[in-house]
């Protein structure tokens, strides 16, 4: 019989090409045979497998869904009764296989278990070596590989920031000051890179003296601002949100005299170091509301003025951003295949 099927499945191809039915059933004379080598199966292959199985997935839900699943089922696939018989050969084919005991290797998750588990419809089964890191399968290797490709893209992050920003030290007396911001930059893997500015409002505790035109000058004027580079990696993620570590480096100052066109305006700052803890909640759209919580290291010099040198604390309120629509697409697509 199976001579006979091989004569027919060449047969088929010369006259119309290949295609998928002939490839299903090559695949499966081969292991049959013990003539199957891992080598041979293809990138190529491998699309055509998991077309097949994807095209099952919609059956099965065409079938429990649609009011009249043959007449849909004949305008998607064409001779419904031809293609559901020769489905429910090759599935038995499969199975019987699968069954063969000594055929194949189950604990190696080879090539042909996760072949056969696919044509045999036992997909909850093909789903576990398709997801398991230590399966040498290659429709495994390059379903992971795919995921790992399509997850190496990076997103785009974009936020809005509303923070606090709270002295401590010798430069409390310039008070606890509210903020806004923006960020702008990109996700990869496990990483944030985000380029960030901030400004900081509000009248400080008290007066403070600066050294301003040569001489010793009360002012309670402030008006601050934060530009840096932040970056984020990610320690923990959960279903819709994540965990992350966070540093920074950024150029930290403040406007302690307001210039104008009559009037010179004078400025402090800093060089500031920092690093905290962030967590973010994701929406299925990739916008995110999150809170970070960052010390600040910082000392501004005020030579012959009041003496401002001490760090700060900074909490943040983000609501934004972090996606790439096409990256989103390719992974929504092959985790549907494994569900």
């Amino acid at each position: 019989m199976f001579a006979a099927l091989d004569s027919l499945t060449r047969e088929t191809e010369s006259r119309c090409g290949k295609n998928e039915y002939t490839s299903r059933l090559k695949q499966l004379l081969l292991i049959e045979q013990n003539e199957f080598k891992d080598v041979n199966f293809t990138l190529s292959d491998y699309q055509t497998v998991m077309a097949y199985v994807e095209d099952y997935r919609f059956r099965v839900l065409m079938d429990s869904v649609h009011e009249n699943p043959e007449e849909l089922f004949n305008a998607y696939f064409g001779f419904p009764e031809l293609v559901s018989s020769f489905d429910h050969f090759t599935a038995t084919l499969a199975e019987k296989m699968l069954d063969q005991s000594g055929t194949i290797n189950f604990e190696q998750c080879d090539t042909r278990t996760t072949l056969l588990l696919a044509y045999a419809h036992r997909l909850g089964e093909l789903n576990a070596a398709l997801l398991n890191p230590s399966c040498p399968s290659r429709l495994a290797k390059v379903y992971q590989g795919q995921i790992k490709s399509v997850e190496r893209k990076a997103m785009v992050d974009v936020a809005l920031i509303f923070g606090y920003w709270t002295p401590y030290g010798n430069n409390e007396i310039l008070g606890s000051k509210p903020s806004f911001g923006v960020l702008f930059g990109w996700g990869k893997k496990k990483m944030l890179y985000d380029i960030v500015m901030e400004f900081r409002f509000g009248s400080p505790k008290q007066e403070y003296t600066i050294q301003y035109n040569g001489s010793p000058t009360k002012t309670s004027h402030y008006f601050g601002g934060y530009i840096g580079f932040d970056f984020a990696y990610e320690i923990k993620k959960y279903e819709r949100s994540t965990l992350y570590l966070l540093g920074g480096i950024a150029l930290d100052g403040f406007d302690a005299v307001k210039g104008s066109k009559t009037q010179k305006g004078q400025s402090f700052f800093s060089l500031n170091l920092n690093g905290g803890l962030g967590w973010r909640v994701f929406s299925r759209d990739g916008a995110y509301a999150g809170v970070e919580l960052r010390h600040n290291f910082n000392n501004y010099s005020n030579p012959g003025g009041t003496d401002l040198s001490g760090n700060s604390v900074t909490a943040r309120l983000l609501v934004g951003l972090l996606k790439n629509d096409s990256r989103k697409r390719q992974l929504d697509y092959l985790e549907r295949i494994t569900k």
